[in-house]
C-alpha cells in the first residue's frame, strides 16, 4: 500500500518562502475607516458608500471590476486583495503619484489564508498571465523565488513576467476584520506623527524605508 503523501501547511509554506505577513498598501485617508469596519472590497464600499481615497489607476480598476473569477461567480473587485511582496510595481506607481508619505501598508496575519473562500493568484490577478488556485496547499506550486525578487528591471530592460510575478495576491472575499491587522508601515517618523492620534496605540506601527519608493 502506498504511503500517503505529506503536505506542507500553507502557512509554514509561507513561513519558508519568507514570507511572514500579507500586505494591502493604502493611502492614509482611509485608515479611520479601515479601523473601524475592518479592510473592505471595493465592491463592498461602494455598497456601503463609504468614502474611499482610491490609489489605483481607472483603467486597472475597471479592468478588474469586470473580471470575472472562475469557479467563485464573483468579480475581482468583490475581493480584497493583498500581496506577498509589497514593494512591487504597483508600490513604485502609488508612490510616484502620491508620495510614499501619503501612504501606509497595511501588514495581515498569515491567518488571514484560513478564511474560507480565499483564493491565490501567482501573477497579478488582473493580468493575462495569472493563474487561479482555490487549495492552499496549491502553495507549494508557486515560484517564491520570482515572488520575492527585489526588480523586474535589469540593465534598463523591464522583464514583464517578473513584474507581474511580484504582484500575485491572496483575495479575500468582501472584507478582512480589523483582528486580522498586525502592524501599519510607514516611511518616515513624520509619516508616523500624522497617524499615531488616529491608531491611539491599539496597532504597531513600524517605520521602514526600504519599502516604499522615492
Amino acid at each position: 500500500m502506498d504511503s500517503p503523501i505529506l503536505r506542507k501547511a500553507p502557512i509554514q509554506i509561507l513561513k519558508e518562502n519568507g514570507i511572514n505577513y500579507l500586505y494591502h498598501i493604502t493611502h492614509k485617508k482611509n485608515l479611520k475607516s479601515i479601523l473601524r469596519f475592518g479592510l473592505l472590497s471595493r465592491n463592498l464600499c461602494i455598497e456601503k458608500g463609504l468614502a474611499v481615497e482610491e490609489i489605483g489607476d481607472t483603467e486597472i480598476k475597471e479592468r478588474r471590476g469586470m473580471t470575472m473569477l472562475p469557479y467563485s461567480g464573483l468579480r475581482l473587485n468583490d475581493y480584497v486583495p493583498l500581496y506577498f511582496n509589497p514593494k512591487n510595481a504597483m508600490m513604485y506607481k502609488v508612490c510616484k503619484r502620491f508620495n510614499a508619505n501619503n501612504l501606509v501598508v497595511l501588514a495581515y496575519d498569515l491567518m488571514v489564508i484560513l478564511i474560507s473562500g480565499t483564493i491565490f493568484t501567482d501573477a497579478n490577478a488582473a493580468s493575462e498571465v495569472a493563474n487561479f488556485y482555490y487549495r492552499k496547499s496549491e502553495l507549494e506550486k508557486f515560484d517564491w523565488k520570482i515572488i520575492q525578487s527585489k526588480d523586474w528591471s535589469f540593465g534598463g530592460i523591464t522583464f514583464r513576467e517578473i513584474k507581474q510575478k511580484m504582484m500575485a495576491e491572496v483575495l479575500v472575499k468582501e472584507r478582512i476584520p480589523r483582528k486580522y491587522l498586525k502592524k501599519l508601515i510607514c516611511n518616515s517618523l513624520e509619516s508616523v506623527e500624522d497617524i499615531k492620534s488616529l491608531v491611539k496605540g491599539k496597532v504597531e506601527i513600524e517605520v521602514s524605508e526600504g519599502m516604499f519608493f522615492y
